[in-house]
């Protein structure tokens, strides 16, 4: 499975939405129903799962799945977690008030 196909399924189980509904031009807010409380606990949710970060600016930046999928080909990572978006539970850990632990190197 290439990344982009990785990056759609694990999207697609996030927000619990047919793969085919993620077109590069399907609007995140529009035609997904996402506000930005959303957008962060999917793009933490995805640091999660394929162990990567993504910062505020680019996150401020995704407006269409093409543009999320964009930031995600420019981020390494490890190969994804098995599980909904690496949370054991379902849930990411911003969504349960619970911190992410921080990666090593990582600022606070």
């Amino acid at each position: 499975m290439s990344r982009a196909d990785e990056v759609r399924a694990a999207v697609a189980e996030h927000l619990q939405v047919e793969r085919e509904l993620l077109a590069d031009d399907t609007s995140l807010g529009e035609d997904l129903g996402l506000d930005s409380l959303a957008g962060i606990e999917l793009a933490t949710a995805l640091e999660d799962r394929f162990a990567l970060r993504i910062t505020d600016d680019e996150l401020a930046a995704v407006r269409t799945y093409g543009d999320l999928e964009r930031v995600m080909r420019r981020r390494p990572g490890r190969r994804p977690r098995p599980g909904p978006c690496g949370a054991r539970d379902g849930r990411s850990p911003r969504a349960t008030g619970r911190p992410r632990p921080r990666r090593s190197g990582e600022r606070p």
